[in-house]
């Protein structure tokens, strides 16, 4: 969490401007709060402060991850991306008999050119927002930071629930191509995900390698189950000396993805926002898959680390960030602790409509940490890339060194 004065969500977009010696600047290669200032009656004005900065355009970086065809891929830098994912192999020898949880990555991505599409129709807003945010961040108004920031949230919320629409539009063709050849082999528990174009299902290990073949699925990867994490709180942060900079978290809205929350607790004076994301989750009780309630108090543990403003009884039980705006709850995981990769990806993209946020934290990690770059790790570094999150997930629990 962080107030910062260059907020996420810089454009994969290029522009006119001119960069030294008149070599061509995009957009996203300079911090627009640097180029943009705003004259009487809204006019944008370019000037020539632009500094560059040596990132790479993320959406190209994107594209050249993206695996394509049926023979998989490419890491940046040359390195092949099987196409079906170790982690699928391994419970394929692991488990002789049964259906195989994976999460099928289509080759068709619309997200690589909507998303810049979008982002150049709506370039001069984004612009004249970030620019206000700036400005108020500079005259130390409390008041203008909280109606810039406030516009900024809109602005993101607007901007992401257009891009979610057109990309379930656009997926919903090659999903229902795929869903045809899943019901063709008697797959169970087919649900469609759009925030990248996937689909999860339980398949018949027969036809694992029917899908292999198929040049219209680029990855397959296991729907994995994580376990809730958490060994030591965060006292050892030094957070006051944050806090007494201003850094608390306001204006910033976090999604925690979790055993659910207890909403009620003073501790979070309102600020929350819930949905259940157990679609998949058969080990969970009825009673659970039905609420947002936290009966393992897990979740509402990690919120409070997060978010706690404290109580009338414990004002100094504080969290990291006691004045984000909202946290979203999001329930992936009951009393077992048990979730699934699917479940995470769908609260993702839930949440993306519903509130914008800037950072998820999520507390369940998978059993099987043999492989550094696994399916579900590149997709998250994809999410985090096309939709400027910042992921924090839980680390160093585990007993293995």
């Amino acid at each position: 969490m962080k107030e910062s004065t260059s907020p996420p969500g810089a454009l994969d977009t290029c522009g006119t401007y001119n960069g030294p010696e008149g070599s061509p600047l995009c957009v996203h290669c300079v911090r627009l709060s640097d180029i943009v200032l705003l004259r009487p009656g809204g006019v944008v004005v370019i000037v020539a402060q632009a500094q560059e900065r040596t990132a790479p355009n993320r959406a190209t970086a994107s594209m050249e991850s993206t695996v394509t065809g049926a023979r998989g891929g490419r890491r940046p830098g040359g390195v092949a991306i099987p196409k079906m994912d170790p982690t699928v192999t391994r419970w394929l020898s692991e488990n002789p008999e049964g259906f195989v949880p994976v999460i099928l990555y289509l080759a068709e991505q619309p997200i690589h050119r909507l998303k810049p599409e979008l982002e150049r129709r709506h370039a001069f807003r984004k612009m004249a927002v970030e620019a206000n945010l700036e400005g108020s961040f500079r005259t130390r108004d409390p008041r203008a930071q909280e109606v810039a920031q406030r516009a900024d949230a809109e602005f993101t919320l607007q901007f992401r629930q257009e891009l979610l629409g057109s990309l379930k539009r656009e997926s919903e063709p090659s999903q229902r191509e795929i869903e045809g050849v899943l019901s063709g082999v008697g797959a169970r528990n087919v649900r469609a995900l759009h925030i990248l174009n996937m689909i999860r299902a339980d398949v018949p290990r027969e036809a694992i390698s029917l899908l292999k073949s198929d040049p219209r699925i680029a990855e397959i990867g296991l729907d994995q189950q994580g376990e809730a994490q958490l060994a030591t709180s965060t006292s050892a942060l030094g957070a006051p000396t944050l806090w007494n900079l201003g850094y608390t978290g306001s204006g910033e809205s976090v999604l925690v993805l979790d055993s659910g929350i207890n909403a009620s607790h003073p501790a979070f004076g309102g600020r929350v926002l819930t949905a259940v994301f157990l679609q998949n989750n058969f080990s969970c009780p009825a009673l659970e898959r039905g609420t947002s309630v936290d009966f393992k108090g897990h979740g509402t543990h990690v919120a409070g680390i997060i978010a706690s403003s404290g109580t009338v009884a414990f004002p100094t039980y504080r969290g990291v960030a006691p004045n984000v705006s909202s946290v979203y709850a999001a329930k992936i995981s009951c009393f077992n602790g048990r979730s699934f990769n699917s479940d995470v990806l769908a609260a993702v993209e839930g949440a993306l409509v519903w509130t914008p946020i800037a950072v998820v934290n999520n507390s369940n990690n998978g059993a099987i940490a043999s492989v550094d770059d696994d399916m579900h790790s590149r997709r998250v570094d994809e999410l985090i890339d096309l939709y400027d999150l910042t992921w924090v997930n839980s680390a160093g629990n585990g007993l293995v060194p």
